[in-house]
């Protein structure tokens, strides 16, 4: 009889009530897993005001059932994760790892001290050692980890749970009220202050253009300093982080997407992916990884090296209209393949599926 195939979802990203916006893309791989097939077995971190006791809960609820569990544990942010995964492994040998890497597990945020770093660089350097492979977003950012971990195994390329298709795309109406914005976290490497800046010099050169911030983060209150005034002259929309749905409507009423993040951590940066696939053409600053994801043919207008680059780039789209719908199209035929989440599910299901057969078989 042909036995379902097992897999252990193990994260402390995953939406909650209190989050609903946290981990949407480790829970859209959850659904995508399940939805061909798979018996998904998650474990998630729950929000709670003490961080130390649910971490605690986390790793023992985790260790307790992986130890007997026969099938492919899939660790989700592994710095933050991996612990208990680790632990069981040295008490089942047929537990199969596959580490899903996003970014900061990796290589930590600038403000992160030697002591975290140390750590951090510990648990991935062991859940690596026990991987059967390991998962990127990205082929470039999985370079880094390589030379970082001078890891030997199998790399495998999987963008992030990929880009709703249904939720994110062009519409059927081309009213692109927002002249320019960005979308992301207000952290710093992101780049929202250096994008506010790019966008308050844009407002005040052009008095017709309009602009949207969304997200929340410890630099919102700079990001407000920098663009003061302009919500009173209506031509500035500041809002929180949205679902899924809301988002990508505004999304297609942006022209143009600012997505300056420098971080050394970053792996992908779904948000100017999931903007460009609903029409938002993304102006990128080059931090390694990003700026190879854009097409060869595109990377002369959209690839910035600094924010005066960005503001001038901006200023030379804003200027030719056919030269922005031209771009609009070539990126939405040229990432939707890449990007789609139908397609990104089916070929992680083959990836997980070749491993998970060698459970029972080893």
């Amino acid at each position: 009889m042909h036995m379902a195939r097992q897999i252990a979802l193990i994260t402390n990203l995953y939406p909650s009530p209190e989050r609903p916006h946290f981990g949407t893309f480790v829970r859209n791989a959850h659904e995508s897993l399940s939805a061909r097939g798979w018996n998904v077995e998650l474990h998630a971190l729950s929000q709670g005001s003490n961080a130390a006791s649910a971490y605690a809960r986390f790793y023992w609820r985790a260790f307790k059932n992986l130890v007997r569990f026969k099938g492919v544990a899939y660790v989700h942010y592994v710095s933050h994760s991996a612990l208990p995964v680790i632990a069981a492994k040295a008490l089942n040998w047929r537990l199969k790892i596959v580490p899903h890497y996003h970014g900061s597990d990796a290589f930590p945020e600038a403000h992160e001290g030697i002591g975290r770093r140390t750590i951090k660089k510990l648990v991935c350097s062991l859940a690596n050692y026990c991987s059967e492979s390991i998962v990127v977003p990205s082929a470039d950012f999985g370079e880094r980890v390589r030379s970082a971990f001078s890891y030997a195994k199998p790399i495998f390329v999987s963008p992030s749970g990929g880009v709703d298709a249904s939720v994110f795309h062009v519409g059927n109406k081309d009213d692109r009220r927002f002249t320019a914005g960005f979308a992301g976290r207000l952290i710093a490497g992101k780049g929202a202050v250096v994008a506010a800046r790019v966008l308050r010099d844009m407002l005040d050169k052009n008095a017709s253009a309009s602009a949207i911030v969304i997200g929340d983060g410890e630099e919102k209150a700079s990001v407000a300093s920098a663009l003061i005034g302009l919500r009173q002259q209506d031509r500035l929309e500041m809002t929180g982080f949205l679902p899924q749905d809301e988002l990508a409507a505004r999304f297609r009423e942006v022209q143009i997407l600012l997505f300056p993040s420098d971080r050394k951590g970053e792996s992908l940066g779904l948000v100017w992916i999931e903007a460009a696939l609903c029409g938002a053409v993304p102006l990128v600053m080059a931090n390694g990884v990003t700026e190879k994801l854009i097409p060869a043919s595109l990377q002369h207008q959209l690839v910035c090296r600094d924010e005066g680059e960005m503001a001038g780039k901006l200023d030379a789209l804003i200027r030719d209209p056919s030269m922005v719908r031209s771009i609009q199209t070539q990126l939405v035929s040229e990432l939707k393949e890449t990007y789609d989440s139908m397609h990104v599910g089916d070929r992680l299901d083959m990836h997980l599926s070749g491993i998970e057969a060698n459970v029972h078989g080893s």
